[in-house]
């Protein structure tokens, strides 16, 4: 939970940006298993922090452990809005997760994608400059904010598509990433969701929570959590005696209701 230290700081606590209640609210309840999970994989990801040794030449070490603490909010925020059944929501974080994981894996199997980050990254900051430039709509007040690039380097852009590959994860690009992308766009299937249609007319308007299929979300928002944390661990060489066990208390959870489950 979120805590004040004694220099009136905001800090938290072993649970993080989760409290006790939110695995105890009604839909919580109905997945139970699912949610007494996440408890175990949150204390974990929170305890791989005091594991960690790091030095600053390590620019990948740097990038990992980075791309982890963003994983790991992602983590939370979706178990936080899954227990209060935002399931749209629980959507759109799990394909921002699935788009940090893909990077993070492509380097773990090939250290030189790391440069290739760092090209897409020049290339999307050169974008800016010249947007900038031209004196496009928006940006004037960045006009000093973003020192010009004089080193002549434009970068070079990299698809997601691309970086799934480099990672080895096409299968959860074209199932997950793709699919998603419908509750972050204004697409027909995303639309259609939200109404309720009988005889091609609309009888209702669903505003409530959604329930349906969470145990499926749920299974993948574990899924890439442990991928991440089996980068951090093999990386840092932390012992991963905890996190076998927890690999294998996901497997029977998986195993028990959606042996092929991906996503949903």
């Amino acid at each position: 939970m979120i805590i004040i230290n004694g220099d009136h700081c905001f800090e938290v606590d072993q649970d993080g940006f989760l409290n006790k209640a939110d695995y105890e609210e009604k839909i919580a309840e109905i997945y139970r298993e699912e949610f007494a999970f996440a408890y175990k994989l949150n204390q974990f990801m929170y305890k791989v922090y005091d594991e960690l040794r790091l030095e600053s030449v390590d620019k990948i070490g740097c990038f990992f452990l980075s791309t982890y603490i963003k994983i790991h909010r992602d983590v939370q925020s979706a178990l936080l809005l899954a227990s209060r059944g935002l399931q749209d929501q629980v959507k759109v974080i799990v394909r921002s997760m699935l788009d940090k994981l893909m990077v993070m894996k492509a380097v773990e199997r090939n250290k030189q994608n790391y440069k290739k980050w760092i090209e897409h990254a020049r290339w999307e900051r050169n974008r800016l400059i010249e947007d900038i430039q031209k004196g496009k709509k928006g940006l004037a007040h960045l006009q000093d904010a973003i020192p010009i690039d004089t080193g002549g380097h434009k970068g070079k852009p990299i698809s997601q598509y691309k970086w799934a590959k480099l990672a080895g994860m096409e299968e959860h690009y074209n199932v997950v990433y793709r699919l998603f992308s419908g509750n972050i766009h204004p697409s027909e299937p995303s639309y259609e969701d939200d109404l309720c249609i009988e005889d091609d007319k609309i009888s209702a308007f669903l505003v409530g929570p959604r329930t349906e299929n969470m145990n499926r979300l749920l299974v993948t928002i574990f899924e890439y959590a442990l991928m991440t944390l089996e980068i951090i661990v093999n990386y840092f060489q932390i012992s991963n005696t905890a996190y076998e066990t927890l690999k294998s208390d996901f497997a029977m959870l998986k195993n028990k209701e959606f042996p092929d489950c991906l996503g949903d």
